[in-house]
């Protein structure tokens, strides 16, 4: 069994945990989505890695806490 990446993982919440779960409004969907843009975004900067090359273990709580947009 392969191990999800990070993109499959945030598709997943999005699409099943958000929308069909939560059953979110669009706006709340948006808003998550633009939250975790902020962050991905941060955390690529300080990894020096290419968004599209973050995983998992480069969200660490260490990167999430010394984001600006948590604070």
């Amino acid at each position: 069994m392969n191990t999800p990446n990070l993109g499959q993982l945030l598709h997943g919440f999005f699409e099943d945990h958000l929308i069909s779960q939560r059953g979110l409004r669009p706006a709340s969907v948006a808003s998550y989505r633009d939250a975790m843009t902020l962050l991905l975004s941060f955390v690529a900067e300080e990894t020096g890695k290419k968004l599209s090359l973050l995983s998992l273990e480069d969200l660490t709580c260490e990167q999430v806490l010394s984001c600006p947009a948590s604070r």
